[in-house]
Order: C-alpha cells, then sequence, then structure tokens
C-alpha cells in the first residue's frame, strides 16, 4: 500500500488521500493534484514528494508556511505519524501498512484544536519611549522608572 494522507480535520475529514504519484501538488487552485477550499491555503501552497519511500514537504509559500508537528514544514522528509495542517486541514502520514501497529512510542496523537489565530497589542508611541510593557488584555506589567520613584506593579494604560 503506497503512503497516505489521513484527513482528520478541515473539509476532507475522514479521507485518505493515497501518495501514490512521485509529486503532489497541494493548494487552494484547481490546477493542483489536491485542491483544499480554504480561503487559508495558497493557490500554491506546498508539495509532497515520494521517492525510495521517503516522503518529503516542500512549501512553495513562504509568507503562508504548512506546519509539521506544529512547526514550519519548510522543506522536510515525513515520519510515519507526523501531523500536517495547511490551512486549517489536518492531516496524519501514514507510512506503515494498514492494519499493521507502528512501533510503541510512534504513534500519532492528533489533538483536534482550531488553528492558532493572531493577537495584536497596540502601544502608542508615548507607551514606547516611556518603557511600558503590556500582557495580553492591555494592562501595564512593568514600566521603567527612574531611581527613587515609585515602581507601579499593575495599573491600566
Amino acid at each position: 500500500m503506497p503512503p497516505r494522507l489521513q484527513a482528520v480535520g478541515g473539509p476532507l475529514t475522514g479521507a485518505t488521500i493515497p501518495l501514490a504519484e512521485p509529486e503532489i501538488s497541494v493548494g487552494r487552485d484547481d490546477a493542483n493534484a489536491l485542491t483544499l477550499s480554504d480561503p487559508s491555503v495558497s493557490p500554491c501552497h506546498c508539495v509532497l514528494t515520494t521517492s525510495n519511500d521517503v516522503v518529503a514537504i516542500r512549501d512553495l509559500d513562504r509568507a503562508n508556511p504548512s506546519f509539521v508537528n506544529g512547526l514550519p514544514a519548510g522543506d522536510r522528509p515525513l515520519q510515519d505519524g507526523d501531523q500536517i495542517q495547511i490551512g486549517t486541514s489536518i492531516f496524519v502520514v501514514s507510512l506503515t501498512e494498514s492494519g499493521v501497529a507502528a512501533p510503541a512510542g510512534e504513534v500519532a496523537t492528533v489533538n483536534e484544536r482550531p488553528a492558532a489565530t493572531a493577537s495584536m497589542l497596540t502601544m502608542g508611541r508615548e507607551d514606547v519611549f516611556a518603557g511600558r510593557a503590556f500582557d495580553l488584555f492591555g494592562i501595564v506589567i512593568e514600566e521603567s522608572h527612574a531611581p527613587g520613584q515609585p515602581h507601579l506593579d499593575q495599573h491600566k494604560p
């Protein structure tokens, strides 16, 4: 049986994608071998290659990377049980024959959770120059102060 991807999250959840071709392009564009209808996927997002029983992933858009086990994919070989995130889709790489148990310690655990969302903290110029550091709720958590001046642990800006 050829290597395959098991879709465990996203629009293709439950699907099995065989990696039978030497190169499989993945992206939002219909010209790709694997098309993902997801606005967070680049038109030409990444390529999966299979050569001599080695499966690898190569990102095509550095500004919008794929992730392998939570880290940017770049250009790397894949191992059995690796978790790939492309946009909101999550796949598990399967290199072993179906029905054959993977050795202990190599079983994939998939934690389904939404893709990380970016959070933004806006600081005014006066806050930067005043040496203030804020937490995620906009509360001052550290403020530079002159010697002899009282230090405020926490206050609203």
